[in-house]
């Protein structure tokens, strides 16, 4: 039967029930729709449609298969392939030859029949006495069940075999691979015998706005999936044209595996169970992502996972491999090597007065093995055996001005001169209130006292390798201090138009060691209002993007510093856009459309990014410089 012939047999069945009124399938367009939930597909479908049955499952992209269980009987009388129209009496002999089961005839037989009517079987001539054969099993409000059979009639003795066709694992997480299943389900399957495609909607509902749409071509006696296409029924309330054209869904298989310069590296993450991740690049070239509930550690192209017990929270890895974390109160803090029982380091440990705090704050190694932390209330130090606690006041900073503000501090490592550097800010609702300025510990005492940094909010602190340490504050003021000469310069914002200077939010060296720095701008009542990025030449700040270029796009994802990659060339991620730095401007348009939730730069150069590419799920992606 025709598909034509088809969709009246469902309209037939169907009328009067909003469930069917669009029956007829999709048309082709041009190109999909993107989706503007890049992250992740929701995890719950409804599903009215009954599920095919499970023969195969894989992990990795398999290849549809053929089930070898042929018959070897000549064609019985009553049985012709080159007949037009297969009439219920003729179902019999054909259900003899090929042999469907059961459930499959229970399905058909639940609606009487006539001799003469449709008997559910579609006949396919293809090359040389070969023939695709589809069987009707179910037929439901809005979607049928059907098998699949390849007859090859060119012996004297034909056969005939099932065949499976492969699927998703799961609709919205292409990331698990496929299966293959011996029941084509969908509403309906409509396969084109001049260009042996099978296109196959499985709704979720009679509207057809959403659920999964496949299309297949036929290659050696086998169905090849050549794309899948994915629609959440809560993407959208709306019932337009769009969104009942599966053909302009969001493409979910295959994904991509290259967006601009970017490659993907692995097409799964581990489970981590949160996309606020981090990422580091490490001395040995592995990384390691992390969130609160564990981390993994990537090397020689796999992940080693280390996942934290229920009700504990991960602070960070230390230089050593320790994992620290704390319980669902802060009161003792821990660390666990890989394969090694927890260990409690409470000596001179105090509780905290919020331990949700220290959750994405991570840890900080010294040269000496120990482990620094910042809580929202002091500094703290692991030497092996017991913690220090320094306060504002054992540091040497004033008091905030009042008690009700809450004080953030950044811990920054000048390796080069073995000293830990500690800046303070306090804020309140419209944004900061001032600080305690900066201060660094020598390993023997706190300095910074007296220097022009000594009070301030401070919200970004980075040094070169000469130990040249830059210095971000609030009110657009950026200082640079000179340890070889004790010399201070200090590199004012520009006044932004319509704004008022406001305080750094990430701020990164180049190679060169001038800096670049993401600043939020104060707008009325509001000290994050925009941003802008600039860069120090020359010893002028130069805009390289501001609120003029891009308004809403500095707050659609995490906030990222500038990273370099192996030739020196700046890389700036926002809003969904990778972008390379030429001249000075973002480089238009963007080398990828990259939603970046983490990236890093190792010490060659190379860039890695924790992103999804559109419609994708999170995955691992790198830079190719040479491209």
């Amino acid at each position: 039967m025709k598909p034509w012939f088809k969709s009246i047999v469902l309209a037939g069945m169907c009328i009067g029930s909003l469930a069917c009124v669009f029956f007829t399938g999709p048309e082709p367009t041009s190109s999909p729709t993107p989706s503007q939930t890049p992250l992740a597909l929701p995890s719950e479908t409804p599903t009215a449609a009954p599920t095919a049955t499970r023969v195969a499952t894989a992990t990795a992209t398999p290849t549809p298969t053929v089930i070898a269980s042929p018959t070897a009987t000549p064609l019985a009388a009553g049985i012709d392939p080159f007949q037009e129209e297969i009439l219920y009496s003729d179902r019999p002999a054909w259900r003899a030859f090929l042999g469907w089961p059961d459930d499959c005839e229970a399905g058909f037989e639940l609606h009487s029949r006539q001799p003469d009517d449709y008997g559910g079987i579609d006949i396919y001539p293809l090359d040389d006495n070969q023939f695709l054969i589809f069987v009707l099993c179910t037929l439901g409000p809005y979607w049928v069940e059907e098998r699949v059979y390849w007859l090859d009639d060119r012996a004297s003795l034909p056969t005939a075999q099932p065949i499976t066709l492969p699927e998703l694992v799961q609709d919205d997480a292409p990331e698990l691979g496929l299966h293959d299943v011996d029941v084509l389900h969908g509403a309906f399957p409509i396969y084109d015998p001049d260009t042996q495609t099978l296109t196959n909607l499985h709704a979720y509902r009679g509207m057809k706005d959403c659920g999964i749409f496949y299309t297949y071509h036929l290659e050696d006696a086998r169905f090849v999936l050549d794309e899948a296409r994915y629609r959440d029924c809560g993407d959208s309330a709306e019932a337009d044209a769009s969104v009942l054209n599966a053909y302009q869904w969001p493409l979910v298989y295959p994904p991509p595996l290259s967006a601009g310069l970017f490659h993907k590296v692995t097409a799964q993450l581990p489970p981590l169970g949160d996309w606020r991740v981090n990422v580091q690049a490490l001395p040995d070239d592995s990384l390691r992502l992390m969130t609160s509930v564990g981390y993994s550690t990537f090397h020689d192209g796999q992940w080693d996972t280390q996942l934290m017990d229920e009700g504990q929270t991960l602070v960070g890895v230390d230089a050593a491999g320790r994992a620290w974390l704390f319980g669902e109160s802060g009161d003792v803090i821990y660390y666990r090597r890989a394969g090694e029982e927890l260990t409690s380091a409470d000596a001179g440990w105090t509780p905290v007065t919020d331990p949700r705090a220290l959750q994405e704050r991570g840890v900080v190694s010294d040269n000496e093995g120990k482990v620094w932390l910042a809580t929202a209330q002091d500094v703290r130090v692991f030497d092996g055996a017991q913690w220090t606690i320094y306060t504002r006041e054992a540091m040497g900073m004033p008091p905030a001005e009042w008690e009700d503000l809450l004080t953030e501090f950044t811990l920054t490592y000048v390796e080069s001169q073995q000293q830990m550097w500690v800046g303070s800010c306090d804020w309140g609702g419209p944004g900061p209130f001032g600080g305690g300025g900066v201060r660094w510990f020598d390993g023997q005492a706190w300095r910074g006292a007296q220097l022009p940094t000594a009070t301030g909010c401070v919200t970004a602190i980075t040094a070169d390798a000469e130990g040249r340490v830059w210095i971000g504050m609030h009110h657009g003021i950026v200082k640079l201090f000179d340890q070889t000469t004790g010399n201070w310069r200090e590199f004012p914002l520009p006044e932004p138009v319509e704004y008022r200077r406001g305080y750094p939010v990430a701020l990164s060296l180049g190679p060169d060691g001038a800096p670049w720095l993401l600043s939020a701008l104060c707008g009325g009542a509001s000290c994050d209002a925009t941003r802008a990025l600039y860069h120090l030449q020359d010893g002028a700040w130069v805009e390289v993007a501001g609120p003029q270029d891009y308004f809403q796009e500095f707050y659609q994802g995490p906030t990222l510093p500038v990273l370099f990659d192996e030739a020196g060339t700046p890389w700036f991620f926002m809003g969904m856009m990778a972008f390379r730095i030429v001249d000075n401007r973002l480089e238009q348009p963007p080398s990828a459309d990259l939603n970046v939730w983490a990236a890093t730069a190792g010490k060659a150069g190379q860039i890695w990014v924790i992103a999804n590419a559109k419609d994708d799920t999170p995955a691992l992606w790198a830079l190719e410089v040479n491209k």
